[in-house]
């Protein structure tokens, strides 16, 4: 078993060391799916649809690649465990986000641009976003 390097964007670089049943973290990132309730019923959502989720107290909200935006009485700390995959990254202590989507990285605002959203990056996350 070999560890993949794949480099997304110039100055983005992630090291995926392949799984116990041999198929490797991309393809698991194309299949896993939450479960999210909302009210009376719930609703499955592939993680690849999620460009990033913002926290808020103990709420969460989930911002999707189809424009839709979930609210959730989780943690984020619950969503980065449930989660646990590499593409994505806890940049600030109220976001965690897709690296997928990332369309720019600003060093001189510390931020990130995902389509129309911008998100802080925090001191202490700058290397974990690779950008000291």
């Amino acid at each position: 078993m070999q560890i993949q390097h794949i480099n997304l964007f110039n100055h983005i670089s992630l090291t995926l060391a392949p799984q116990k049943d041999n198929t490797s973290s991309v393809l698991t990132y194309n299949h896993q799916r939450l479960t999210i309730k909302e009210g009376v019923s719930y609703t499955l959502i592939p993680i690849n649809q999620i460009i990033f989720i913002a926290a808020d107290s103990n709420y969460s909200t989930l911002y999707l690649a189809n424009g839709k935006n979930i609210m959730t009485s989780k943690t984020l700390k619950v969503w980065e465990d449930k989660i646990n995959h590499p593409f994505f990254v806890r940049c600030h202590r109220s976001y965690l986000v897709n690296i997928k989507y990332i369309d720019h990285i600003s060093k001189k605002n510390n931020s990130i641009d995902i389509l129309d959203h911008i998100i802080p990056i925090s001191r202490n996350q700058k290397k974990a976003m690779f950008i000291e």
